[in-house]
C-alpha cells in the first residue's frame, strides 16, 4: 500500500478512458456513463470486471478488446503509417490482434486495427493537426500529430 507505482497506471488509465470516449463517439453519453458509474457504485468497492461490464452495458458496445489491451496487456499500441501520393495507410502495431480504435481524420473517424487501412489524403490542406489518440501519452497530456508535406511532427 505504501509503495509508489511507476506512474504507468495513470497514463494507461487516461488512455483507457480516452479510448472508450472515442469508441462511444458522443461526449454527452460518455459523461452520462461516468456520472452513472459514480452514482451507482458510490460508497462501494468495485473491481475492473464490474467497471468493464457497466461501460459495455451502458454504451451498448463490446469493450472487452479495449479492457484487454489496457488492463491485461503490457504492450503499448503504436500507430504505423505510410504516405504515398494521395493515399495514407494506417495500422496499429505492438497490440493484441483484437485491438481496434477510431482515429479522427479531419472531420471523420476511421476505424483502425492491426490490418492496413487505406484512406485518401486531404489535398486541400497543406498541413493538418489531428488529435493523436495513438496511445502515446506524454505526462498525461495528449500529443498531436502534424502531417505536413509527407513529414510527421509531434506536438504536446
Amino acid at each position: 500500500v505504501n509503495q509508489e507505482g511507476s506512474g504507468d497506471m495513470y497514463n494507461k488509465g487516461a488512455g483507457l478512458l480516452h479510448h472508450i470516449r472515442e469508441m462511444i463517439g458522443n461526449d454527452s453519453i460518455f459523461r452520462a456513463i461516468l456520472t452513472g458509474l459514480n452514482k451507482d457504485f458510490r460508497h462501494r468497492t468495485v473491481d475492473s470486471k464490474q467497471v468493464e461490464t457497466y461501460f459495455s452495458e451502458k454504451s451498448k458496445l463490446d469493450l472487452s478488446p479495449v479492457f484487454d489491451q489496457y488492463l491485461r496487456s503490457t504492450s503499448i499500441p503504436t500507430l504505423e503509417y505510410q504516405i504515398d501520393q494521395n493515399k495514407i495507410r494506417l495500422r496499429f502495431q505492438n497490440c493484441l490482434d483484437t485491438f481496434h480504435m477510431p482515429v479522427r481524420w479531419g472531420q471523420r473517424q476511421i476505424m483502425i486495427n492491426t490490418q492496413w487501412t487505406e484512406t485518401s489524403r486531404d489535398q486541400k490542406a497543406k498541413y493538418s493537426f489531428y488529435p493523436c489518440n495513438l496511445c502515446r501519452f506524454c505526462g498525461g497530456a495528449f500529443e498531436y500529430l502534424l502531417i505536413y508535406q509527407a513529414r510527421t511532427f509531434y506536438r504536446s
